[in-house]
């Protein structure tokens, strides 16, 4: 077989020497749909004059992946033609006979169909073509004699089938998978995942496609991978599909079928141009689903999964391979959202699957193995997890070998074996990584160094290593030994991790081998760390911390030190202002906590004597000086060292305690208030889950409930009762009323539908039981521990009138229930009790579902109330309670420990769509089950550890679970493997014992001590998008160049010379008022036609320029018909990079990269330039400041600003000495601060106060977004935005420029650079554009709010600040005083 639009399959020709004129007939069709035919008498495509013909013929059948057969009565007495029959039978090659004498049957293919060309010629001639096609769909069955059976590193492709062993098991699953009635009515994407080198290509094209195109209702397409371009990698496999069907379609008119009628339509046309009504389905194999993410652009990835999503299902079914470490970001990608897919997972193959992908392939093309060679090379390959190497080296053996000869065991020593490959592949990879990172041959080695441990006997093995813990050029590097076979990737409790393929990776490569040897007491004792750091983690005691000669030694073994930050994260500040640097061996970063933890903690108990010393010092100076300033310092010095104590604190129960780190923060900043303590407020709230803390009675919490809309919240306690607390209040939770009594707590709380009525069980009335013995009773009391029937409370009303009871005829006093949320029914259950479902539409009445013999444990009741489950020792019954007179059983789940006596489940839940059943088993942990057909449950994936608390989330369907003193929310897309989304969110000392979760997604978790946490599944003012990606009139190949605001209007310029103007007075759904070209002409020859755009203070007048040397002024007061002012100004030596009105409108400067330029405006027809400008000088960037128009460019080499306010006699108004070449330039007029990004990947802010010295603020931030950022300014200059070619954006605070602070974690959307920036005026929106086309508005109003009202959402969200008591334990030395109002 051939690659497609060349030859399709390769035919040999039977016939008997009288009929050569029906075999030249077939020649020639067969020719003509470019298949590759032998005919042994034809000049070009048969024998050889002087060749061997017997052996050629022998060759040939083995080649040939079908044999036309031309029978005729001559054919039928041939002995020669008999056993060419008898060879390709055994070979296993497609037999088609052509009857070409009428009458004519060969008794051994009496079972074959035979077309007859006699009768009729056209029709025989399309039937061969028919089988042909799908026999070139499956890949052939014939196999060259010149072809080597072994791949090396490449993947097997479908004509290669033949050679592929090893997996048949899995390929045979996976095509039932596709042929299950149930998959292929649903519109998923098969996937088939699996770590790096696993083979997975190689199953799906050499292994599943053959089995698949043996079926009629199949028609398999040419695999595909995306690549950057996936619609038109698509196209190619339709256009290739098409031919098989006999006609040949166009590529681009393949491509404009897609976007004109859709995939669906286009399939349905090559199904029925197949001509086989049998065939109802296309398989679309998709190789490398991670190019999607990886290479295509996200608009691309998005048209794609359009054109895919409606035909899944239909005339197409997708099988997809994919990497496991990108499962997660295709369940997160919104371009993703409308597939819906199941996975198939891979594993590495083992030593039986090993053997026979040596030994098989070798029979096949006539290979003998030297006896010892196999067990060689199993031994030297270790396990599957080498595949692609066993490969390469079998590859490498077999290279000029021929049929009969021998893979020799003597080559596969001499070429060094497979160790020999792993050392040729890894100076491969060492180059390719070198090039791809500009790094040295030893810092690649460094990186290398991670992926090794040593252990006691110093013998170097693997070791695996979190890929998100690597830097961008670390994981650069790792791509290049992934890309070369030598690492593996796979997945470790949810994280994917990288490793060595092979331990002769680490033994055998010299570079590294010696690199090991030298740094081996370096990585002992790196080794050590990471075990003592596993320890310390299980509990985070301070007793399993390093110290004095201990902790010396491993630094100095690892080459620890700690640094000053450049950047300081103000989260940690001031103790973390160091950090943790190696320069040996790297850690990772739970290693490095635990060293820096170890250290702090060493550094405080050395220095606590010695701090009480100088405390008591500091106390004598005061007491003896009577200068008031020296007294004032030494206050001002106490309380700065007693807030950063606070705040040292503060850091260590950021995890476990995040209520008490708060208010000790609150706290530092009252004692000390700076923009430092402020700023790590800030932070701490921009980037934390926790949302607050309710407190409670003191006694243990039993549910947390949630209102349908999760503005309120019931806290139920052990005493049964009931607290309601509303969440809308913006000071913070408060509670609603006074607690309820009277409930149980033998029944969990339940909202109504509309959140009006709270539903719960009723407790024992003392008084009326006492009355019913003939006690007299004193105090009005319920025991909330006992149950009678239901009460139901008016929840809208702050007084929580009581506005029902039922009381239960014939239940005991311990009996559970479980109530419907529409009050229409409920179940009673418990130890030694009956099962029984009670009618609440009219007086109570109950139909008893089990004996009390058969108690249930646990009950939940399905979202459509349709369904029941109960828990009963050794599994679960599902019932229909659709007719409450009559429910039934229609389902049972087994569930139960195996050796142990049947255990009821301890809980069990119901997902919101009601097709999920998480069931809690002790000592087994959490299952899921599939209940869509609750005749028949499926158990979902294996276990999770939890405990009996947990609870969905209603909206989204995720799973909140508690585990001790945490909780976790874990994603279902797949709920066979859930995924650890948010968590371990700790809120307390004590085990959680409720959780509940809102249809905002907002988490509760009640505790054994009372307490409730609230935390919220996003970060509460992260910027977000406003509203959707605005796509205007620019096209994705030239992307948007610039954008500008003034007020609600906002123009985008386009590279492609278009001009779109919006109003976003509705930031959720902006409105594009117009659009226009700006007919700037392309000198630069880079199909980009406009460079700058700018708008008027007063809204009328838009700006454009363009690599033309041109500025041209638009009229735009009437906003839909925009106009031109005049003809384009010219004078501008250079692209147009600047363009800038005065306040007034009146004047316009626009600055090239040759020289800056001012015009009179004031009459908009009839423009006049004023003076000469600025000459010679490249300009970036122009603002008004004081009445003064600046330019700001370079001057040799340094960043400059030039006075052009006398545009006649420019002059030099102050100039930075940046000592490196510059790149960005941004200056704020508000704060007199110019910020440059230079060459070096730094950035620095200058005070230009006094513009003729500007002065360095601070050390030089370092740029980690890609090199060559941007930056802009707000309007006040305090919030300085840096533009990543990564597509993130960081924001700094800079109101102390000289100590820049991050507010918040990057705003990271997308993947494309971003090509350039505005902020609102308000600061309270920033319009952001990408080199991938659109424009995108984030909100920035919750994170300004923030920081605005620092102390008063930090005290919101806590409640109260420290009291005396706290105020005591931490700040014994200062009056107490109250932080919060």
């Amino acid at each position: 077989m051939a690659i497609a639009g060349g030859v399709v399959a390769r035919v040999f020709i039977s016939h008997a020497g009288t009929d050569r004129a029906w075999a030249d007939e077939i020649h020639g069709w067969l020719v003509a749909e470019r298949h590759e035919v032998f005919l042994d008498q034809h000049p070009v495509d048969g024998l050889a004059a002087g060749e061997e013909w017997e052996q050629r013929l022998y060759e040939r059948l083995r080649w040939a992946d079908a044999v036309v057969c031309v029978i005729t009565p001559t054919y039928l007495r041939s002995t020669w033609c008999a056993i060419e029959i008898g060879i390709a039978k055994t070979l296993g090659s497609r037999l088609l006979p052509v009857r070409a004498a009428a009458g004519a049957t060969h008794p051994l293919l009496k079972s074959i169909q035979q077309p007859d060309a006699v009768a009729d010629a056209d029709a025989a001639r399309a039937g061969l073509a028919r089988s042909l096609r799908a026999l070139d769909a499956g890949g052939g069955s014939g196999w060259p004699d010149d072809q080597s059976p072994y791949p090396g590193l490449a993947s097997f492709e479908t004509a290669q089938h033949r050679v592929f062993f090893g997996r048949a098991r899995e390929a045979s699953a996976i095509a039932e998978r596709l042929r299950a009635p149930a998959f292929r009515s649903t519109p998923s994407v098969l996937l088939v995942i699996g770590p790096s080198g696993c083979g997975k290509s190689s199953l799906v094209r050499a292994g599943v496609i053959p089995l698949i195109a043996e079926e009629n209702y199949w028609l398999p397409m040419e695999p595909m991978t995306p690549g950057v371009d996936p619609v038109g990698a698509l196209a190619r496999t339709l256009a290739i599909a098409r031919r098989r069907t006999g006609l040949d379609w166009q590529l681009s008119s393949v491509r404009d079928r897609l976007a004109k009628d859709g995939l669906r339509e286009v399939s349905d046309e090559i199904l029925i141009a197949d001509e086989s009504s049998r065939r109802r389905k296309l398989l679309l194999v998709v190789d490398q689903f991670e190019e999607l993410f990886r290479r295509a652009e996200p608009a691309q990835r998005a048209e794609f999964t359009e054109l895919l999503a409606p035909a899944i299902g239909g005339p197409v079914q997708v099988l997809a391979t994919l990497r496991t470490e990108f499962l997660d970001q295709m369940i997160v990608d919104p371009a993703m959202s409308s597939l819906s897919t199941e996975t198939y997972p891979l594993r590495p193959l083992r030593k039986g699957g090993l053997r026979e992908a040596i030994e098989r392939p070798a029979r096949v093309a006539g290979f003998r193995i030297d006896d010892g060679l196999v067990t060689e090379l199993l031994a030297d390959t270790d396990s599957g997890e080498a595949l692609p190497l066993l490969a390469f080296a079998l590859e490498r053996l077999a290279d000029g070998v021929h049929r009969g000869g021998t893979l020799s065991l003597q080559r596969y020593d001499e070429t060094g074996g497979v160790r020999g490959a792993l050392v040729r592949q890894a100076e491969v990879a060492l180059a390719e990584a070198r090039a791809a990172t500009t790094l040295t041959d030893n810092q690649i080695i460094d990186v290398m160094l991670r992926l090794v441990t040593v252990d006691e006997r110093g013998v170097p093995t693997r070791a695996r290593i979190p890929r998100d813990e690597l830097t961008e050029t670390d994981a650069t590097v790792v791509d290049a030994f992934v890309t070369q076979r030598l690492l593996t990737i796979d997945e470790e409790d949810r994280r994917i991790v990288v490793s060595a393929a092979h331990e002769a990776f680490l033994q055998h490569w010299p570079l590294l081998r010696d690199a090991i040897e030298k740094e081996g007491k370096a990585l002992r004792a790196r080794r050590a760390i990471e075990e003592a750091a596993a320890d310390w983690k299980q509990d985070r005691a301070a007793t399993r911390l390093w110290e004095r000669g201990r902790l010396e030694s491993a630094m100095d073994d690892t080459g620890a030190r700690m640094r000053v930050q450049r950047r300081p994260n103000l989260r940690t500040w001031p103790p973390r202002l160091r950090r943790l640097a190696t320069n040996r061996v790297d850690l990772s970063s739970s290693a490095k906590e635990f060293l820096e933890r170890s250290y702090r903690r060493d550094r405080f108990r050395r220095g606590r004597a010695t701090a009480v010393l100088s405390t008591l010092l500091v106390a004598a100076l005061v007491a003896a000086t009577i200068a008031v300033i020296q007294q004032r310092k030494a206050v001002d010095q106490q309380r700065t060292t007693v807030a950063r104590a606070l705040l040292t604190d503060a850091q260590g129960l950021f995890q476990a305690e995040p209520r008490t780190s708060i208010r000790l923060a609150l706290a530092a900043d009252t004692i000390h208030p700076s923009v430092e303590t402020r700023n790590w407020l800030v932070d701490w709230l921009a980037t934390t889950y926790y949302g607050g803390t309710l407190d409670g009675n003191g006694r243990e919490v039993s549910h947390t409930v949630f209102s349908p809309d999760g503005h309120m919240l019931a806290v139920q306690t052990y005493d049964g009762v009931i607290a309601l607390w509303d969440l809308t209040d913006p000071r913070g939770p408060r509670r609603y009323g006074d607690p309820l009594t009277g409930p149980s707590t033998l029944a969990e709380p339940v909202f109504s539908p509309d959140g009006r009525r709270l539903l719960t069980g009723a407790g024992i009335d003392i008084d009326a039981r006492n009355a019913r013995l003939g006690m007299v009773s004193h105090d009005h009391t319920f025991d909330g521990n006992g149950l009678e029937g239901v009460l139901e409370w008016d929840a809208s009303d702050p007084s929580h009138r009581l506005v029902g009871k039922r009381l239960l005829p014939d239940i005991d006093e311990k009996t559970q229930m479980v109530l419907d949320s529409g009050g229409a029914f409920g179940v009673t259950f418990g130890w030694t009790q009956p099962t029984r479902l009670w009618d609440f539409t009219g007086p109570p009445r109950a139909v008893t579902l089990a004996p009390q013999e058969q108690h249930a444990d646990a009950v939940a009741i399905s979202p459509d109330r349709r369904t029941l489950a109960t828990g009963v020792p050794g599994g679960v019954f599902l019932w229909d309670v659709s007719d409450l007179g009559t429910p039934h059983q229609i389902g049972r789940i087994e569930a139960q420990l195996p050796g142990r006596s049947p255990l009821g489940p301890d809980a069990l839940a119901f997902s919101p769509g009601g097709g999920i059943l998480a069931v809690y088993l002790d000592l087994a942990g959490l299952t899921r089950w599939d209940v869509g057909d609750p005749t028949r449950p499926q158990q979902l994936g294996a276990a999770m550890r939890a405990t009996r608390h947990f609870a969905f989330a209603p909206a989204t369907g995720r799973l909140a679970v508690a585990y001790g003193n945490a909780a976790y929310l874990y994603d279902l897309d797949d709920p066979a493997n859930p995924r650890q989304w948010r968590g371990a969110w700790v809120g307390q000392p004590s085990d959680v014992s409720a959780v509940g979760v809102a249809s905002t997604g907002r988490v509760a978790t009640g505790a054994r001590d009372g307490r409730v946490t609230l935390w919220d599944s996003e970060f509460r003012v992260q910027p977000k998008p406003a509203g959707p990606s605005l796509y205007g009139s620019f096209d994705r190949k030239r992307p948007p160049c610039c954008v500008t605001t003034v007020g609600d209007l906002m123009a985008i310029g386009g590279a492609n010379g278009n001009v779109d103007l919006w109003d976003i007075s509705n930031s959720r759904v902006p409105l594009r008022l117009a659009t226009w070209n700006a007919e700037h002409v392309d000198f630069s020859r880079n199909d980009h036609r406009l460079s700058a755009v700018a708008l008027s203070a007063d809204g009328k007048t838009v700006a454009t320029g363009g690599p033309d040397r041109t500025v041209s002024l638009w009229d735009i007061s009437d906003r839909a018909h925009p106009r031109r002012l005049g003809p384009p100004l010219t004078g501008l030596g250079g692209i147009v990079r600047a363009i800038v009105f005065t306040p007034d409108g009146n004047r316009l400067a626009a600055g090239s990269d040759k020289n800056s330029l001012v015009w009179d405006i004031s009459k908009r027809e009839t423009p006049r330039r004023i003076g000469r400008g600025l000459r010679d000088r490249q300009i970036t960037g122009l603002t008004f400041t004081d009445g003064r128009l600046l330019a700001l460019g370079w001057n040799g080499g340094n960043a400059a600003l030039w006075d052009l306010t006398n545009p006649d006699e420019p002059s030099l108004a102050g100039m930075a000495p940046t000592r490196v070449m510059v790149g960005r330039l941004a200056y704020s007029p508000a704060a007199r601060v110019l910020v440059t990004s230079s060459t070096d990947k730094t950035i620095q802010l200058w005070d230009m106060k006094d513009l003729a010295h500007p002065r360095r603020l601070g050390d030089p931030l370092r740029d980690t977004m890609g090199g060559d950022v941007d930056v802009i300014f707000d309007q006040t200059g305090r919030l300085l935005t840096e533009l990543g070619l990564d597509g993130r954006i960081l924001l700094w605070d800079i109101t102390d420029p000289a100590r820049p602070v991050q507010v918040g974690d990057p705003i990271d959307a997308r993947a494309d650079a971003v090509a350039g920036a505005q902020l609102s005026t308000d600061g309270d929106t920033l319009v952001a554009v990408y080199s991938d086309g659109p424009a995108v508005i984030w909100d920035l109003s919750a994170l300004n709010e923030l920081r605005r009202r620092t102390v008063e959402i930090a005290c919101a969200t806590v409640g109260t600040g420290l009291d005396p008591a706290g105020w005591q334990q931490y700040v014994p030395t200062i009056e107490y005083r109250r932080t919060c109002p």
